[in-house]
C-alpha cells in the first residue's frame, strides 16, 4: 500500500484575539495538563486518555531549535513576544495564527482495534516504526520553515506530536510574521504572501501567483521532498480526493461511514468463520453417518441439505451485499453531487470575486492615470522654469543692464514723488486762498449794501443776533 503525503491548514484572523491559539494549544498540547487529558476525548471520543502521555510536545527556545515545552504558557509567551515586534499597526482582517496538521501516512502504520471513549469499537493506525515516524516529522516540520513560512523557523511557535487518536499527527502552531525589510529587528504581516495573492510573489512571467496555485505548489513539493526522503508516498495528488476541502463535521461523517464498513467486513469475516465451522461439523458427521451404516436415503438427505443451506446462505449473502454496494453507490453518489455544487458555488464566487477585482482595477487604473496627469504637468511647469533659469543665465547683458539702470529709477521715482507732494501742496494753499477772497468780497458787498439802507456797524450786530428784524422792519429777502 503507497501512503498520501500532505497537510491541512487553518487560519485565524488578527479581531479574533488570541482566544482561538490559546484554545488551539490546549487541546494539541492536552498532555502537559492533567485536566485537558481528561477534558478533550469528552469533545472528541477518538482521543484515548490512556495514550496521551505518549504525546511530544515542543516549544520554539528562540535559538533556532525545539525544546520540550513544560507548559501551555510557554508556548503562548513565545507568540506574544513575536506579535510585540511587529513595527506597524496589525489589520484586524489579517491572518496572524495559522495551525498545520500532517497525519502519518497509512503505509507506515498497522490497524488495529480499538474502543473509543463512546463506547464505539473502530480501527486505529499504530505506527510501524517509531524512529521512522520521528524521521517523517521532523522532516515535515523542515519542510514547511524553509518552504512555506516566510518567518521560517522562528515562526513556529511549538508543535505536538499526538499519539493518541484514531492516525498519528502532527499539530504545528505558528504566525504569519517575517522580518521586516524597512525596520531592522521588527516583524511584518505576510500572511497575504504565504497564503493569498500578493505583488512580491510571482512566477517566471513576473505574475502575481493566486492563492490556490501557490497552496497546490506547497502540497506538491511536500509529496515530492517525503518521496525522495525515501518514504513509501505517491508523488501525484488523488484529483477526487484534492478536488475540495470537507468541513470537520464531513470529515467526520466519512470516517464513520469508513470504520462502519470496515465493521461490516468485520462481522462478515466472523460468519464466515462460523459458515466454515458448521461446514466441517457436516463434514465430521457425514464421516459419522459412512461409518455408523447411514441408509443410503439419510445420507442423499444430508447432502441435499447441506446444499439447500450452502444455497441460501450464497442467496442471502449475495443479496446483502448488493444491498450494501447499492447503498454505498447511493451514498458515493449523493457526495458526488453535493460536491458538483460546492464546486459550482466555488466557481461563481470566483467569478463574482474576479468581477469585484476588475472592477477595483479599473478605479485605480483611473485614479493612476489621474496622477499620471498631475505628474506630467508638474514636469512641464519645471522644464519651464528651468528654460527661464537657463534664459537668465545664457543672457547676462540684458539682467546686468537691469541692475545698472535700478539705482536711477529708485532715484527718479523718488524725485518724482517729492515734486508731486509740492505740487499737491501748492494746490491746496491756492484753494485755500480763493476761498478766503470769496468770503472777504460778499461780506463786504452785504456792508455795502446795509450801509445803503442806513445801518450802523451796532445795527447790523443787533439784526443778527435777532433774526434781522429792527423797530418793526425787515431786510427785504431779495437784497439777500
Amino acid at each position: 500500500m503507497i501512503g498520501r503525503a500532505g497537510f491541512d491548514v487553518q487560519h485565524h484572523r488578527h479581531s479574533e484575539g488570541k482566544g482561538p491559539r490559546v484554545r488551539k494549544i490546549k487541546e494539541a498540547f492536552r498532555a502537559l495538563d492533567a485536566d485537558e487529558v481528561e477534558r478533550q476525548p469528552k469533545r472528541n471520543p477518538n482521543i484515548l486518555a490512556d495514550l496521551s502521555a505518549n504525546n511530544i510536545s515542543m516549544v520554539n527556545d528562540g535559538q533556532g531549535g525545539f525544546c520540550p515545552a513544560q507548559s501551555f504558557q510557554e508556548v503562548i509567551d513565545y507568540g506574544d513576544q513575536r506579535e510585540a515586534l511587529v513595527y506597524r499597526k496589525i489589520n484586524d482582517r489579517s491572518f496572524t495564527t495559522t495551525t498545520i496538521v500532517a497525519h502519518l501516512p497509512k503505509s507506515m502504520c498497522t490497524p488495529e482495534r480499538y474502543r473509543r471513549s463512546d463506547g464505539k469499537v473502530r480501527t486505529r493506525w499504530v505506527p510501524k516504526d517509531h524512529d521512522e515516524m520521528m524521521r517523517y516529522f521532523a522532516e515535515a516540520v523542515d519542510y514547511l520553515c524553509d518552504e512555506v513560512l516566510l518567518g521560517g523557523q522562528q515562526a513556529v511557535h511549538g508543535y505536538d506530536l499526538n499519539l493518541d487518536e484514531t492516525t498519528p499527527h502532527i499539530q504545528l502552531v505558528a504566525d504569519t510574521y517575517a522580518p521586516d525589510p524597512k525596520h531592522e529587528g521588527n516583524l511584518r504581516v505576510t500572511a497575504s504572501q504565504m497564503w493569498g495573492q500578493h505583488r512580491e510573489i510571482t512566477d517566471d512571467k513576473g505574475k502575481a501567483i493566486p492563492a490556490q496555485k501557490k497552496m497546490r505548489s506547497y502540497q506538491a513539493g511536500f509529496r515530492k521532498r517525503m518521496h525522495d526522503a525515501g518514504f513509501d508516498v505517491e508523488l501525484n495528488a488523488d484529483p477526487v480526493r484534492s478536488s475540495r476541502k470537507h468541513t470537520k463535521e464531513e470529515y467526520v461523517e466519512i470516517q464513520e461511514a469508513q470504520e462502519a464498513l470496515e465493521d461490516r467486513a468485520a462481522a462478515l469475516e466472523v460468519k464466515e468463520q462460523d459458515y466454515q465451522a458448521r461446514e466441517s461439523k457436516l463434514s465430521q458427521l457425514e464421516a459419522a453417518a459412512e461409518r455408523t451404516g447411514f441408509s443410503a436415503g439419510s445420507k442423499r438427505g444430508l447432502q441435499e441439505g447441506r446444499k439447500k443451506g450452502y444455497a441460501e446462505g450464497f442467496n442471502k449473502g449475495k443479496n446483502t451485499g448488493a444491498a450494501e454496494a447499492e447503498k454505498r453507490n447511493r451514498a458515493i453518489h449523493a457526495m458526488l453531487v453535493k460536491d458538483q455544487r460546492a464546486a459550482q458555488e466555488d466557481r461563481d464566487k470566483a467569478a463574482a470575486e474576479r468581477q469585484e477585482a476588475k472592477q477595483a482595477r479599473a478605479q485605480v487604473q483611473g485614479k493612476l492615470d489621474a496622477a499620471r496627469a498631475l505628474e506630467k504637468a508638474y514636469q512641464e511647469s519645471l522644464e519651464l522654469l528651468e528654460a527661464a533659469r537657463k534664459s537668465l543665465l545664457e543672457k547676462p547683458a540684458i539682467w546686468s543692464a537691469f541692475l545698472k539702470g535700478r539705482p536711477k529709477l529708485q532715484a527718479q521715482f523718488e524725485d518724482f514723488e517729492q515734486k508731486s507732494s509740492q505740487a499737491l501742496e501748492r494746490g491746496v494753499s491756492k484753494v485755500k486762498q480763493k476761498s478766503e477772497n470769496a468770503k472777504a468780497a460778499a461780506e463786504k458787498r452785504l456792508d455795502q449794501k446795509l450801509v445803503a439802507m442806513g445801518w450802523g456797524e451796532q445795527e447790523k450786530h443787533d439784526e443778527f443776533r435777532l433774526g434781522g428784524e429792527k423797530a418793526g422792519q425787515s431786510l427785504p429777502k431779495s437784497d439777500f
